[in-house]
């Protein structure tokens, strides 16, 4: 089958969202589909002018995204439309590309991918707070128009699932859920033995520590080494604190792992095959893939209850969800009990890289969207 997918960067670029657009164009291709990637890369004057627009919004306290407009839109539909038209496609998949999606016009079978809906993201992530009228009206008139056009909405989520249906009144049977796969390739399985762990080493991987709760996982690191006799450890990738927060000794940070660079992808799996523990206490998050490499990995999850992540982690089997706004004595509570009952802590573990490698994968993901696009006219 030849295949557009349709994406605002490469697809074979590992680093766009997640990798998640790389590693569905990659097991397509595996599976012996053909896989032709329409960008707006193209169009990198219009879109460092939007990028300077919505910067400069932001300073006067707006959050706009010129990009999600009809006078953007206008300006790139010819030229997405073209390459669509030449690659003479049997499906065409966008994969978190509302705003080229929306001006598509082709007989080919559309499928939309996604982890959310604008209505969740707004006033959920900080970046789509402030919104200005005609810009919110704007938003919701393109995933209106995305969503009625598309033969299936695919999200990640129950969460999103619920959006779609009840935000923008699509047919439940136009819907699909299918939780992604992790952003790495599956390592082997490390048979972990918590009994021989000395010290309870907790992970937190995140680019954005407001967002994702560095400062909550610190606290949470302090209240378990007052409370408690036991060793614990934080390890910290992908961000720093900001300047001025007082880091204690037993937390280690990691600004950045390449993990395309061999010698830092051998880190990155030494750190994660010691961990003990996967902590995010997120303020917002639409799915989670890095709860998923964490299941890969082997590593029960102690996150809160917002967003789509219980899709990602099963609350009691492979982790534990504790309500959404909870503080960090909430999610010290998790952890020390997870740590101090090593058998839990084992079942946990086992059970999360089974559902990764029973369920949340890409081949499992593909087989879902191939499965459900044959019925498609």
């Amino acid at each position: 089958m030849r295949i557009v997918i349709v994406t605002e960067s490469s697809v074979w670029d590992v680093n766009n969202w997640a990798g998640i657009p790389y590693f569905i164009a990659k097991t397509l291709k595996k599976s012996g589909h053909e896989v032709i990637n329409v960008t707006t890369e193209r169009f990198s004057v219009l879109n460092f002018v939007a990028k300077q627009f919505q910067d400069f919004a932001q300073l006067l306290g707006f959050s706009i995204n010129p990009q999600r407009t009809k006078f953007y839109l206008s300006r790139i539909s010819r030229h997405i439309n073209q390459k669509v038209q030449d690659a003479e496609p049997d499906l065409i998949l966008g994969i978190v590309a509302s705003g080229p999606l929306s001006v598509i016009d082709h007989s080919a079978p559309i499928i939309h991918v996604s982890d959310a809906t604008y209505a969740l993201m707004v006033n959920y992530y900080p970046q789509f707070s402030n919104i200005p009228k005609l810009m919110f009206k704007q938003g919701h008139q393109i995933e209106q128009r995305v969503l009625d056009n598309a033969s299936l909405a695919v999200v990640s989520s129950t969460w999103a699932a619920r959006s779609v249906e009840q935000d923008y009144g699509i047919d439940p049977k136009k819907i699909i859920t299918l939780p992604f796969g992790p952003n790495v390739t599956l390592p082997p399985n490390q048979d972990r033995d918590f009994s021989e762990h000395n010290r309870c080493n907790i992970l937190f991987v995140g680019k954005n520590w407001d967002r994702k709760g560095g400062s909550t996982a610190l606290k949470t690191l302090e209240l378990l080494n007052k409370e408690s006799n036991e060793q614990y450890h934080l390890f910290i990738i992908g961000c720093k604190p900001p300047s001025g927060t007082k880091i204690p000794i037993n937390c280690t940070i990691h600004p950045y792992i390449d993990k395309s660079v061999k010698e830092e992808r051998n880190l990155y799996d030494k750190i994660l095959n010691e961990a003990s523990v996967f902590l995010l206490p997120t303020k917002a998050e639409c799915y989670g893939i890095v709860f998923v490499e964490a299941a890969a990995y082997g590593l029960p999850v102690v996150a809160p209850d917002t967003g789509g992540i219980s899709s990602a982690v099963d609350h009691m089997k492979t982790g534990f969800l504790v309500p959404e706004g909870s503080p960090p004595e909430a999610f010290a509570h998790e952890i020390s009990k997870l740590w101090k009952d090593k058998p839990m802590l084992q079942n946990l573990s086992d059970n999360a890289r089974k559902k990764v490698e029973t369920e949340l994968n890409w081949d499992n993901w593909v087989d879902g969207l191939m499965k459900e696009s044959k019925a498609l006219k």
